[in-house]
């Protein structure tokens, strides 16, 4: 959470900035992304009510609830929340008010994060009973059935992806000992990967559904060990966040200030966008990401001798 936070504020206020420099209200910087224009017609309408400004206002501070942006409405007349696809007229939500609407997917991955310390404690029945809770879930609530405005946005519903990822992680222990080249490891990860996928085509049933999840399960350890040593794949990694937390407001940059630039044929444009991605994820990683690490993991390792040193004085009386 530290990690995710600040990139995520530094990311907000530039955006703003930008919508304010380049846009004021009446455009949008990028696709649907118009901050300016959220906050005006929400205090247009005459504002919200306790409950429901602090619920703004810690969602889009901590991203605590962010995932409820896509389906959580809001009155801005005092008449409190309204959930879709059946909003009150003039409704606001915190997705028309933030400036980083991906960062709804982030709630996610928060809600595990405050799961997880009692999750890896869990017995493997417990893990095993909770994850064939959330696929039978899943499919009963799958967008042909419920709708597409819920989907992979509730939590309950995308707990099984977690819950596969520890599962799988149990397992590597398993699978570590096999002697097996790295393109043949590779090979089985993507397989199960893909087989997951086509398993998630609408219309397939619950068995298909769970065996797709079953194969995830099972290969996903072999991409652990083929990824587990790798320098690549750390730096992916590293900049995977910069990159998806930022990529609105870069190509939101590059549509109002180099917009020639999108008259080039389009593998030229692509090219070019993806490069001017690639640095800014790099400058938000640099002098960002890295330095709030660094903090973090100092501070980890003096309240850790913090603690330990009033032990060890224990320990020798």
């Amino acid at each position: 959470m530290l990690k995710l936070l600040p990139v995520y504020w530094a990311v907000t206020i530039l955006t703003f900035a930008a919508q304010f420099w380049l846009c004021g209200s009446g455009r949008d910087l990028f696709v649907s992304v118009n901050p300016v224009r959220g906050w005006e017609h929400l205090i247009d309408g005459g504002g919200l009510t306790a409950a429901s400004g602090a619920y703004l206002g810690i969602s889009l501070i901590s991203l605590l609830g962010a995932d409820t942006w896509l389906w959580l409405g809001l009155s801005t007349h005092g008449a409190g929340w309204n959930v879709a696809p059946l909003y009150a007229p003039g409704a606001t939500s915190g997705l028309a008010l933030t400036a980083v609407p991906q960062a709804w997917t982030l709630g996610l991955e928060l809600c595990f994060y405050l799961l997880a310390p009692l999750l890896v404690r869990a017995r493997l029945r417990f893990l095993l009973v909770l994850g064939a809770a959330a696929l039978i879930a899943r499919w009963v609530c799958r967008p042909e059935i419920a709708g597409t405005v819920y989907s992979r946005s509730l939590f309950p519903l995308e707990i099984v992806h977690f819950l596969a990822g520890m599962l799988a992680f149990r397992l590597m222990g398993l699978i570590a000992p096999l002697k097996l080249s790295r393109s043949a490891i590779c090979a089985i990860a993507f397989t199960g990967a893909v087989v997951c996928a086509c398993c998630e085509i609408p219309g397939n049933g619950l068995p298909v559904l769970a065996v797709g999840y079953l194969i995830l399960i099972t290969t996903l350890p072999f991409l652990f060990l083929a990824t587990r040593d790798s320098l690549t794949d750390a730096r992916a990694g590293a900049l995977s966040y910069p990159i998806y937390i930022s990529h609105f407001l870069v190509f939101g940059l590059i549509y109002q200030l180099a917009r020639p630039m999108m008259t080039l044929p389009w593998w030229e444009s692509v090219a070019f966008c993806f490069a001017c991605l690639f640095v800014f994820a790099v400058m938000v990683d640099r002098l960002i990401a890295r330095p709030v690490d660094r903090l973090r993991i100092n501070f980890g390792a003096r309240a850790s001798r913090a603690i330990t040193k009033p032990a060890a004085v224990l320990a020798a009386a």
